[in-house]
């Protein structure tokens, strides 16, 4: 799974001295984000943190398992923060 210094290390606008609060605006601001990740953290933010955090490592978690089941391997960490 991805963690937060693998994201700060692969996008372009992100920097890996930033808070996770900054990461987000940058994020949210940057079109280098897909649509699909800015929706997920626009809907994520409204909601409590634990029970946003809890939900998207159990998608994280069901994508990762949708992805060996489809093609028999592991993903490359760049295929698991897109």
């Amino acid at each position: 799974m991805t963690s937060l210094a693998n994201l700060r290390q692969g996008h372009p606008d992100v920097s890996k001295h930033m808070t996770a609060q900054q990461t987000i605006e940058v994020l949210l601001s940057s079109p280098a984000t897909s649509a699909w990740l800015k929706s997920a953290l626009e809907s994520a933010l409204l909601r409590d943190p634990v029970d946003a955090a809890n939900d998207a490592e159990a998608l994280a978690s069901l994508l990762v398992a949708r992805f060996e089941e489809m093609t028999g391997q592991a993903p490359a960490q760049d295929q698991t923060r897109h």
